[in-house]
């Protein structure tokens, strides 16, 4: 009889630890919780081309930034832009027939504040002092920058920027008789325009990029940059063809 006994002891005394054990981890969640991932975990993945899912969802939570194939980010610029076109309508009904709407104007003064609060919140994602490599880690950021919803609706906004300029939109001052009156031509708005809302929408950070990332890439891949370019030049002429005024 003891001996049928031992065992069915040994087994209370086992559930017994595991359901102690168990209580202990629901008391201290710590103890069960896996090491946050941070920005320089990700290095070592940083050249892996596309990545894999499992690095994709944590470049996704630590940045809240997905990955893009390049076409959609074409396509997305190409939505903004129609999404723009759509604010633009809004200065017919303003009687603004030859300069930028209120509407237009308070439009995009909230996009780039979005966008320059959107860019700073990015920077504060990379763990900038943690001991790595800072040019790896600027890679990094290139790298989800260019990704990111800054990146993609500053190049809309100055695209907008040409199409105001050919629609004859930017004869008459932007910001004032006392900033861009006498002596401005129009393309000198559009070029303080393509200055403030490609460069100033993300603090700036565009015109580093620039220097050490695009002028770089222009030289490298010339003929990627000249198809696009020309493809870009064309389909205003294309679209036209087709009854579509752009």
């Amino acid at each position: 009889m003891s001996n049928y006994g031992k065992p069915c002891r040994s087994m209370s005394l086992s559930g017994a630890a595991a359901s102690l054990g168990m209580l202990a981890l629901l008391c201290e969640p710590v103890l069960v919780i896996a090491n946050k991932v941070v920005a320089h975990h990700l290095l070592p993945y940083l050249y892996n081309s596309p990545p894999s899912s499992q690095v994709a969802v944590e470049l996704c939570n630590v940045f809240k930034v997905v990955e893009k194939p390049y076409y959609i980010l074409f396509g997305s610029c190409w939505v903004c832009a129609v999404a723009q076109q759509i604010i633009d309508t809004t200065r017919n009904y303003e009687e603004r027939e030859e300069e930028l709407g209120k509407t237009q104007k308070i439009y995009v003064g909230l996009q780039l504040i979005t966008l320059v609060t959107e860019t700073v919140d990015l920077f504060q994602r990379i763990d900038w002092f943690h001991g790595e490599s800072i040019w790896r880690l600027y890679n990094l950021y290139v790298y989800i920058f260019v990704h990111s919803a800054v990146f993609v609706r500053s190049v809309m906004m100055s695209m907008i920027v040409w199409d105001w300029l050919l629609a004859q939109l930017l004869k008459r001052p932007v910001f004032g008789p006392e900033y861009d009156g006498q002596g401005w031509r129009d393309y000198h708005r559009a070029a303080l325009l393509i200055v403030i809302l490609q460069f100033g929408s993300s603090a700036f950070v565009m015109s580093v990029i620039m220097v050490t990332h695009v002028v770089p890439a222009l030289i490298l891949y010339y003929p990627v940059f000249l198809l696009a370019g020309a493809f870009i030049i064309k389909i205003r002429s294309w679209l036209k063809a087709l009854g579509i005024d752009p």
